[in-house]
């Protein structure tokens, strides 16, 4: 949150984004959110890619 609110260009997020903590990336800021191995790690991959999507995508709703 401090890196977003000290520059005027749009932050990106990476590293250790699932869908547990995607919300907190959001709420933080964040514009561009970069998920890798929540994914590509995950059991079922695409199952994984549509919930934090889901995630991400309520958090942006509620700002």
């Amino acid at each position: 949150k401090k890196i977003v609110e000290s520059v005027d260009i749009p932050v990106a997020v990476a590293g250790g984004i699932r869908a547990d903590t995607a919300a907190k990336v959001v709420k933080a800021g964040a514009k561009i959110i970069i998920v890798g191995g929540a994914i590509t790690r995950a059991s079922d991959p695409k199952e994984a890619a549509s919930i934090i999507k889901r995630v991400i995508e309520a958090e942006y709703r509620n700002l």
